[in-house]
């Protein structure tokens, strides 16, 4: 019988959200990609995917900041005992 009660709030919001119009397929789901909202998508994604490279560009950058300084320790330490780099 608890189970019961925690079903009627899931089954209402489900009959809600099904009932309201804007509830329905987008204008892009329809096929109608050159209305606004289909536009805001594109752009969206666009966003989206700026965002990632972003983020891999700064990651990448990083490493070559790290690998780049890691050899100008290991060439001054390397200095400082006599040795030459191989």
């Amino acid at each position: 019988m608890k189970s019961l009660s925690r079903l009627y709030p899931l089954v209402l919001s489900a009959l809600v959200a099904g009932w309201a119009p804007s509830a329905r397929a987008c204008a892009v789901c329809f096929g109608r990609t050159d209305s606004p909202l289909g536009k805001g998508l594109h752009w969206g994604v666009i966003a989206l995917l700026g965002f990632i490279f972003a983020m891999l560009a700064a990651f990448g950058g990083f490493a070559v900041y790290l690998a780049r300084r890691g050899a100008a320790v290991e060439a001054e330490r390397l200095a400082e005992e006599g040795e030459s780099p191989s």
